[in-house]
């Protein structure tokens, strides 16, 4: 106890910017109010104690505890003292918490993170696990958020000495969204006409509801939750989970031929499971190519390399669906109706052209415009 006070006046001194600033007798009771509190290791990222009361109430042990209790913000307070700083803390710790225990057996410590030889490898992973594999996916802004707050405490840690090499690079995310990678209409058949063979029921039954997102451009959370469909409409409407708007979504054959093949309702499959079989769908198909993935880390666009195959999820299914929508020539607006977009200029962001259509759509242009004379 008499190490910890000590360690948040240690840290009050280092970073008041006034001589009358004084430390706060609030957070000196917390600080022993909160004994009965299991802190856990300091090395260790983050533990949840028993006495957790739901993602926002919860109590943490290890460095985001010791962290909590003794950063001071800009205005010098406790994030005790500022309930909006100390939401956005807590949902970092629930959600680093949830990542730690999914891949690190609870043991991820605040070293690993901050360690430059693993920080790109950790910061991939993690931010994969809070957009796609999470058991409720985050927007991006939601995880520029958590990440902001991430730097926040590595860079604590590293001026109170926890560790001594810092490398902040791989945690920076552009919540601008990025437009991501689709298939291109040939590719799209090969996945969605595929046939299976027996013992393949589950990477059937994965690529079944992946082209049924292409289909409807659906979110995977209103995928598992659909009205009674009849194939024999034209079109079904529901409201959306995210925004509560209500979209017409039309039925083509191929949604009618899905529809009758599960009378009973489409496969329920967990975001994180559906993410994971149709990666495995797209191997088994042969789509393994190289692609050229935009990204942007540290305010600088660049590109990355990856299997095609690898960088399929559950929501490229609504990417897909727009972007063959809008090469088809179906005006905007009209595609909003069907996917739900609050706004025309959200529509460029899911829209993603393969080179390999590129260079075939200017093949005939490459003819007229000829050669040069040199």
């Amino acid at each position: 106890m008499v190490s910890r006070i000590r360690r948040v006046f240690d840290d009050h001194m280092h970073s008041r910017l006034h001589d009358d600033v004084v430390l706060r007798k609030s957070k000196v009771e917390e600080i022993i109010s909160s004994r009965d509190v299991f802190c856990g290791d300091d090395s260790t990222f983050v533990t949840r104690t028993t006495n957790a009361r739901g993602a926002r109430g919860v109590e943490y042990g290890g460095f985001v505890r010791r962290f909590m209790d003794e950063y001071l913000t800009s205005d010098m307070r406790t994030y005790a003292e500022s309930p909006s700083a100390l939401a956005n803390i807590r949902t970092m710790a629930f959600n680093l918490h949830a990542f730690s225990l999914q891949y690190y057996h609870g043991k991820l410590s605040v070293h690993d993170l901050a360690d430059p030889d693993r920080a790109p490898i950790l910061a991939n992973k993690l931010i994969r696990f809070l957009t796609e594999e999470a058991d409720h996916p985050k927007v991006d802004s939601t995880v520029d958020n958590i990440l902001t707050r991430l730097r926040t405490a590595l860079s604590w840690a590293h001026r109170k000495g926890i560790v001594r090499n810092l490398d902040l690079t791989p945690y920076y995310f552009n919540a601008a969204r990025q437009p991501k990678i689709t298939l291109g209409i040939a590719d799209f058949h090969s996945v969605a006409l595929h046939q299976f063979t027996k013992g393949e029921e589950r990477l059937e039954r994965a690529r079944d509801l992946w082209v049924f997102l292409c289909l409807t451009a659906l979110r995977y959370k209103d995928s598992q939750r659909l009205p009674n469909l009849n194939p024999d409409d034209k079109v079904f409407t529901m409201s959306t989970s995210k925004t509560g708007k209500r979209v017409t979504i039309p039925i083509f054959s191929m949604t009618a031929d899905l529809i009758r093949k599960y009378p009973e309702g489409l496969p329920r499959l967990s975001n994180q499971k559906l993410n994971k079989y149709i990666k495995e769908v797209l191997e088994v198909v042969g789509l393994t190519q190289i692609v050229h993935i935009p990204v942007v880390r540290g305010g600088i666009e660049t590109t990355t390399e990856a299997r095609l195959c690898d960088v399929i999820t559950a929501h490229t299914g609504r990417r897909q669906f727009i972007t063959i929508a809008r090469s088809s020539g179906i005006p905007d607006a009209i595609i909003r109706e069907v996917s739900g977009h609050a706004n025309l200029d959200e529509i460029d962001t899911y829209t993603h052209v393969p080179r390999e259509t590129i260079v075939s759509e200017f093949s005939m242009l490459n003819n007229v415009l000829g050669r040069l004379s040199l």
